[in-house]
């Protein structure tokens, strides 16, 4: 067999400098029981700032509702009850539904994150943070105000909470930390980008978390290894029930992820997902992301980190 030429290591060893790690999925997390009630999607997405930025920005109004979906009156993979199919993240075909109207075709990722040897950058949205300030064409958010609501609380101060105190814990790793509002960078670049959820029953019964990413992702194997780092940890860390069974459309197709639709989404070399924590409308989820948030976003850093080769 020939010996192959120092200029191909050479090669070779570059490309793999300019990657970030990719750690293979820990072992999965069963799921627990499927609730048996529709419950409310939300969403949202944003801009790069710093902590002291972030603090003096907290979200401090109170609204309701689900950030909409264009077309969310066609055709689609959801269940009589508005939720999908049982799904671990993943998706059969990358092809895009015929109700989903593209604006443009963006290119293939040149690189995978931002395809740096240095520290690593990752993305945290807070959903339904300054929905007024998003451009005309995510004015649809508009609608969903701050997200659902329960007990007296609203989920977009629990998801700036949530992205707050995990953004700290990333920090003290070495990890550079955007946290981003409703109106993400046009093809926003990180190594990791997490959509922070909560979200809302009607009835008051369904409870527990779950984590999806995009079916039209051009990384799926990546955007997979990060559902499932985050699957395992934040199961270990909070204890929460995982509700598989209503992963929705709108978190699949989740407008952050839409770099075919939106012009201010992901670009398409960030690995993504978005994770609903779990029910503001639960007592049960409550306890733990109002009454003990650091547990939760403990979850959060150990399934980024994980996913980043940075655990332990």
């Amino acid at each position: 067999m020939p010996k192959p030429s120092f200029v191909a290591v050479l090669l070779v060893v570059g490309a793999l400098a300019c990657a970030p790690s990719r750690p293979l999925a820990p072992p999965d997390v069963p799921a627990g029981e499927a609730p048996d009630a529709a419950l409310a999607a939300d969403q949202a997405p944003a801009g790069p700032s710093d902590a002291a930025a972030e603090a003096a920005a907290a979200p401090t109004a109170i609204g309701r509702g689900a950030d909409a979906l264009e077309e969310d009156t066609g055709g689609s993979a959801a269940t009589s009850d508005g939720a999908a199919a049982p799904s671990d993240g993943a998706a059969s075909s990358p092809a895009r539904p015929a109700w989903l109207r593209a604006v443009r075709e963006p290119p293939p990722p040149s690189v995978i994150g931002t395809g740096g040897v240095g520290p690593k950058r990752v993305g945290l949205q807070v959903g339904h943070w300054r929905n007024e300030d998003v451009p005309d064409e995510l004015r649809q958010l508009q609608a969903s105000g701050g997200g659902a609501t329960g007990g007296g609380y609203s989920e977009v101060q629990i998801n700036y909470d949530l992205a707050t105190r995990t953004a700290a814990l990333l920090r003290e790793r070495g990890v550079e930390v955007d946290v981003l509002p409703a109106t993400v960078p046009i093809d926003y670049q990180a190594d990791a980008f997490v959509a922070i959820h909560a979200d809302g029953d009607a009835r008051g019964v369904v409870r527990g978390f779950k984590v999806a990413r995009s079916p039209l992702s051009q990384i799926p194997t990546y955007d997979e290894a990060l559902v499932g780092w985050l699957n395992a940890e934040y199961a270990r860390a909070t204890d929460l029930p995982r509700d598989d069974l209503h992963i929705s459309r709108r978190m699949l197709y989740y407008y952050a992820f839409n770099n075919r639709r939106y012009y201010h989404a992901i670009g398409t070399g960030t690995p993504a997902v978005i994770i609903e924590t779990g029910f503001v409308t639960s007592a049960a989820d409550r306890a733990l992301l109002v009454g003990a948030p650091d547990r939760a976003a403990a979850g959060l850093a150990a399934g980024i980190l994980g996913f980043l080769g940075l655990g332990g």
